[in-house]
């Protein structure tokens, strides 16, 4: 209406085009609807005013019609592409947003180490990019979600929430808000999981529910933070480990080097015990059979604590060779002679019994350390059974006795190193049967142990062996 007064100066194609200058000029200000409204309205009055004939309308007349015509199209079309140019601009800003954010986090966290620096890092990002708060729960050492969140969370949650959290953690689905579940929650709850494992829960409270973009974001987001974690998680555990294997290193050596030394004075005292039994009467012979037995025990003390440390190490490989049974028995009997001659021994050997291959003196320390077990936890005077058999894949050999037997709390753990049962007298070591079972590992085979229905237990070794035949009784070769 401010073209009516010069509307006498100008000829009506100019007022046309300045009708499309003032039109193009919007289309650039406003969105695709006020201007669609706007060219419409210019369209009448420039029919009403501004074309002959004057306020009537002429729109329809073929010239007219084809000039009012192409005059809505020029800024409709303009205002299409300006409309495509917006949105694209939109869609660009946004996509840098995420690749900034995401590039500033990743820089961020490649410059940090810990589970707090991570944590302090994301809960920034997080709220540079969304202007959200959050929360961490994380889980423990013991592989359990914390009570409570983190010291660097921004949120603080309620006892039910936390519950919300742990149900999280457990099921490793998100819940709350703008999720199917707890969906009453006025916060959201994601697990944070990596490719092998769940390290806890983060908590957010979102102003408004995300669009495409921003939840294509925090997924981003929330792996990156997940992966993060997974690697410090993981670098606190590998650090334990080299520790412990440090540990375990400095414990053998130390181990080693004191067993060795004190078997020299140890032996040094038995046979000086042992020549002061032959020469001494009386009281004096007395103290030398204490000096004696002391020794012996501690002797059999060390020898044990160095099995234990072969078979921890690793490095005992069997030398398997074709024996006869009836020789590794006798063996074994004959060292133990003494103090088996106070019990009632038995020895059953299958009279069909083959030769077996075995490790004779790995095989000897096992039947050793079972009949001493014996010795040392079985009254005196009770009967004692040692049974051999081949059942045509394995050799079996058990060592039953019917003294007390071991207690049903006892019976799991009779096989752990320095484990001595509430019924323990003195004179055990702890490490007798943890020696048969090392060696029994070794040579692939099976041990158990149970409790005899008419008192006592049994101890039952159960090792591969082949019968022999006249191909591999020839082939001697050590494994």
């Amino acid at each position: 209406m401010a073209f009516y007064p010069i509307s006498n100066i100008f000829s009506s194609q100019a007022i046309i085009y300045l009708f499309l200058l003032v039109l193009s000029v919007q289309s650039l200000l406003f969105p695709s609807g006020p201007i669609i409204m706007s060219t419409l309205i210019s369209a009448i009055i420039l029919d009403l005013i501004y074309t002959s004939p004057y306020w009537e309308f002429s729109l329809f007349t073929p010239n007219n019609f084809l000039l009012i015509l192409l005059f809505i199209s020029i800024p409709f079309i303009n205002t299409i592409f300006t409309s495509r140019f917006r949105r694209q601009e939109e869609q660009s800003r946004r996509r840098e947003h995420v690749t900034n954010t995401m590039l500033k986090l990743s820089k961020n966290l490649s410059f940090v180490s810990g589970n707090i620096e991570v944590q302090k890092v994301a809960v920034q990002t997080i709220k540079e990019g969304f202007g959200f708060n959050c929360a961490f729960m994380l889980k423990n050492k013991n592989g359990v979600l914390s009570k409570e969140e983190s010291e660097y969370s921004t949120l603080s949650l309620t006892p039910e929430e936390r519950e919300i959290a742990e149900w999280v953690f457990a099921t490793r689905r998100a819940a709350g808000r703008s999720t199917d579940t707890f969906m009453a929650e006025e916060k959201s709850f994601y697990p944070l999981n990596s490719l092998r494992m769940s390290l806890g829960v983060i908590i957010i409270k979102m102003g408004h529910p995300f669009n495409a973009d921003e939840e294509l974001l925090w997924i981003t987001l929330k792996r990156q933070i997940s992966n993060a974690l997974e690697r410090e998680y993981l670098n606190e555990i590998a650090n334990q480990s080299l520790l412990l294997q440090e540990s375990e290193k400095l414990y053998k050596t130390l181990f080693n080097s004191i067993s060795h030394e004190l078997r020299i004075p140890v032996t040094s005292i038995i046979s000086a015990a042992e020549t002061m039994r032959t020469l001494e009467t009386g009281l004096k012979q007395e103290l030398s059979e204490e000096i004696y037995m002391a020794a012996q025990r501690l002797s059999k003390l060390i020898e044990d604590l160095l099995n234990m440390s072969r078979v921890d190490s690793g490095r005992i490989s069997p030398r398997l060779d074709w024996y006869d049974v009836h020789d590794l028995i006798s063996s074994v009997v004959k060292q133990l002679k003494e103090p088996l001659t106070e019990y009632h021994l038995a020895i059953y050997i299958d009279e069909d019994m083959p030769l077996v291959r075995i490790d004779i003196v790995l095989l000897e320390q096992i039947l050793y350390n079972l009949l001493y077990n014996v010795i040392v936890y079985v009254p005196k005077g009770r009967n004692v059974e040692v049974s051999a058999r081949h059942d045509g894949h394995n050799f079996v050999l058990s060592v039953t006795d019917n003294g007390n037997g071991f207690s049903e709390k006892d019976l799991p753990h009779i096989f752990d190193k320095f484990y001595r049962g509430n019924s323990s007298i003195t004179g055990g070591s702890g490490l007798g049967l943890s020696i048969v079972k090392g060696y029994t590992d070794v040579l692939k085979g099976r041990v158990t142990a149970k409790n005899m229905p008419e008192g006592g237990a049994r101890i039952t070794i159960s090792l591969p062996s082949e019968i022999p035949t006249i191909e591999n009784l020839n082939n001697n070769d050590v494994i």
